[in-house]
């Protein structure tokens, strides 16, 4: 399949728009054997900032490429290439994600993933007296019980743990997270 058309997006806080955004997006998703699936993505949109944070107003670029093979017993081995280019930072940001995903005959789901991200700035920052390189790995694990519980919600446990490393002093971190949240379908 093969689908092109706008896209437009509002997000608030507080009551209040904090952003919006204007572009086009095109996507291509094929099925192979009942087995394997590849989709690709690509957005070109632009960004619109408001409350002070104009500065961050401009073009951006993505790619997403994902492929999925289904193994026996409900296991699946999912992986893809990310690309993100921003004009107003002059960054550029390539990703590889990989993971697999099985569930068990209980109603659990249990999904674990890695993501390895390169974000390069072009532009030198005086203020932090670098060209900012960034390296971030992130390890995410899911449970799920897929099975609706409490009023149809479905509950999701996700470990995660992310590795900034930056040229940067101010953007260097370390983070462990731990979120507990209800899912609805409708």
């Amino acid at each position: 399949s093969f689908e092109i058309g706008p896209q437009i997006q509002y997000d608030w806080v507080g009551g209040k728009m904090q952003d919006s955004n204007a572009g086009v997006s095109a996507s291509y998703n094929r099925t192979f054997a009942d087995k394997a699936s590849l989709g690709v993505q690509i957005e070109h949109k632009y960004d619109r900032y408001r409350s002070g944070y104009e500065h961050f107003n401009g073009p951006q670029t993505l790619l997403f490429a994902t492929a999925v093979y289904a193994l026996p017993q409900n296991t699946a081995l999912f992986g893809g290439y990310d690309y993100l280019r921003k004009k107003v930072d002059s960054s550029r940001r390539h990703g590889l994600r990989g993971g697999i995903s099985k569930r068990f005959d209980s109603g659990i789901e249990v999904t674990f993933q890695t993501i390895w991200r390169k974000t390069a700035y072009q532009d030198f920052h005086a203020w932090l007296d670098t060209r900012r390189k960034d390296k971030e790995h992130t390890y995410q694990l899911d449970l799920k019980y897929d099975r609706p519980a409490l009023r149809g919600f479905v509950p999701v446990l996700s470990l995660k743990r992310t590795d900034n490393r930056s040229t940067s002093w101010g953007n260097r971190y370390k983070r462990n997270e731990i979120t507990f949240k209800l899912q609805y379908g409708f």
